[in-house]
């Protein structure tokens, strides 16, 4: 009799940890959000251009009132091209997601300081993650591009959570890449002489 008591207790003891932890791992604001259809940036350099690079910015929200912290973040698919240094942006001071279109390897001021991707960071409550990355085509190709950016974090209960930012950049070298060539409509397009 006492046996199946304990049998009995352990399984509503076991059937409570369960319930909690479920309620834990459905909880919200275990990962970040992105702005949906955020679409494609292009830049375009003229023929016989030996360097042709750009400096870009994207950023991941936390829409929650809890900080999420952020094991891993980076691109989804890079071609033709090299994206480095990608870093994260530690102090921002507003300025807006998009595409620089220099050959500078100097980062511009814009960004703020950044830091390099390390053993992961948190995101404040209702606060930015903001991604910089440098894109340098390779020696010889006339287009380069990065596609998707993704943010993985981490959830209770071991478990992770991934959002994807759907924003692509290209750059394009010479006349016959226009920017529906490289993959942008002409009111994305950027040239630099």
């Amino acid at each position: 009799m006492d046996i199946g008591r304990a049998v009995v207790g352990a399984s509503a003891v076991g059937a409570v940890v369960l319930a909690i932890g479920l309620g834990i791992v459905t909880a919200p604001g275990n990962t970040l959000s992105v702005t949906p259809g955020r679409g494609i940036a292009c830049g375009l350099y003229p023929d016989g251009t030996t360097t042709a690079a750009a400096w870009f910015m994207v950023e991941f929200e936390n829409p929650t009132g809890r900080s999420v912290h952020v094991a891993d973040v980076g691109p989804v698919s890079v071609e033709g091209a090299d994206v480095t240094p990608l870093q994260v942006v530690v102090h921002d001071d507003g300025t807006p997601a998009g595409l620089w279109v220099t050959d500078a390897p100097v980062m511009p001021h814009e960004f703020g300081r950044t830091v390099a991707i390390g053993a992961g960071w948190t995101v404040p409550a209702h606060g930015r993650l903001d991604l910089v990355g440098r894109l340098v085509v390779h020696p010889g190709a006339s287009v380069g591009r990065v596609d998707g950016f993704t943010a993985t974090s981490a959830g209770p209960l071991w478990t992770t959570h991934t959002a994807t930012l759907d924003q692509s950049f290209a750059i394009g070298v010479g006349d016959g890449n226009s920017g529906p060539a490289i993959g942008c409509g002409s009111s994305f397009l950027t040239d630099d002489a």
